[in-house]
């Protein structure tokens, strides 16, 4: 079954953000931070970029706007401070690079790009969580994807 919308888009982004990695040296590889797209059960894995769609709005019945929490994920006392500025920086730039992007998109297959056309893509919200209980650190940025898409126009 094709994934809807939704479920899509975080998918692509980690995508996007693991075709970047080499432009980016001081963000770990994949295969020492991975993108995890949520909601998963994976939870423990740690360090990880967790991607998890936060919201969706629907302002006209062709268009939806995605709000998609790219979050990086470290166990605080073994990855430092410094690292994980480094890691977000380049998340960050990673994902402000509208035009990159939109490179990414038009690359994949025509398979790939049915079903929505990305509008508009920004940043918003950044912030910041220490969860000293379970001794986790994450930095968050919200990237938000205005599409058009035809998933919620009935057939």
């Amino acid at each position: 079954m094709t994934p809807n919308t939704e479920t899509l888009l975080p998918q692509l982004v980690a995508s996007y953000i693991n075709s970047r990695r080499a432009d980016f040296p001081q963000l770990a590889s994949a295969s020492e931070c991975p993108c995890v797209v949520g909601p998963t059960d994976a939870d423990e894995t740690f360090p990880k970029i967790y991607l998890l769609n936060t919201g969706t709005d629907i302002p006209h019945p062709r268009r939806m706007t995605l709000r998609i929490a790219v979050e990086i994920q470290v166990r605080a006392e073994v990855t430092a401070d410094d690292v994980r500025n480094q890691w977000t920086a380049a998340v960050r730039h990673i994902l402000a690079d509208a035009a990159a992007f939109k490179s990414f998109l038009l690359a994949l297959t025509e398979a790939g790009r049915t079903g929505y056309r990305v509008r508009k893509t920004y940043i918003d919200a950044p912030s910041s969580a220490i969860d000293s209980e379970k001794h986790l650190a994450a930095r968050t940025t919200v990237f938000v994807v205005q599409v058009r898409t035809d998933e919620t126009t009935p057939a």
